[in-house]
């Protein structure tokens, strides 16, 4: 965790997202939710909710089972992580 608060690790975090599944460009195909799920779940555990709210705004309360199934209460913990950074964001 400490890891992922490291500001040029937020960065990047926040790189890969605008230049994949947040691109213009960018079209869902397989493996979408998965995408968003992945940087949905990074960015609510480093705080940066209005980042994590774009991703739970385009998976429009879908989720895929990784990452959230590496969290001890995976279910519990998608739902209160969407509904902070969805208040929040």
């Amino acid at each position: 965790m400490k890891h992922l608060r490291q500001p040029s690790v937020h960065e990047e975090l926040a790189a890969a997202a605008t230049s994949s599944v947040l691109h213009p460009a960018y079209r869902s195909r397989f493996g979408w939710v998965s995408g968003h799920s992945v940087f949905a779940m990074a960015f609510s555990l480093i705080g940066d909710e209005p980042r994590a709210a774009a991703h739970f705004r385009a998976l429009d309360g879908r989720a895929s089972e990784i990452p959230w199934t590496y969290l001890p209460d995976p279910v519990a913990e998608l739902e209160r992580r969407r509904a902070r950074a969805l208040a929040k964001g």
